[in-house]
């Protein structure tokens, strides 16, 4: 019988190898939840880029995935203190780096 503090140690250990797995460039999607990331770029179209730009999320800003909705789209960020809804086909074109 698998305990819930067994569980939840088995779940870290499996978020942890997967962010050490995680050195390099990725999408904001693909950032998992909890772990920060540094804004590398944004590639949007102009219209979307103005709207995320006006949510503080910019080049060399700091970005953290809180949580997704029950569906998995749009997620919510933590980005300057403020939480932000983002969604998917959105967050392909922002490029970062886990910290």
């Amino acid at each position: 019988m698998v305990t819930d503090q067994l569980m939840v140690n088995m779940l870290l250990i499996k978020k942890l190898k997967s962010v050490n797995q995680m050195k390099e460039k990725c999408s904001l999607d693909k950032l998992p939840i909890g772990i920060t990331g540094i804004v590398d770029r944004v590639n949007c179209n102009e219209n979307i880029k103005n709207r995320i730009f006006d949510f503080g999320i910019m080049e060399n800003s700091l970005i953290v995935p809180l949580f997704s909705s029950p569906f998995g789209d749009p997620s919510a960020y933590l980005v300057k203190n403020a939480v932000v809804a983002l969604r998917k086909n959105d967050c392909k074109d922002i490029i970062v780096t886990p910290v």
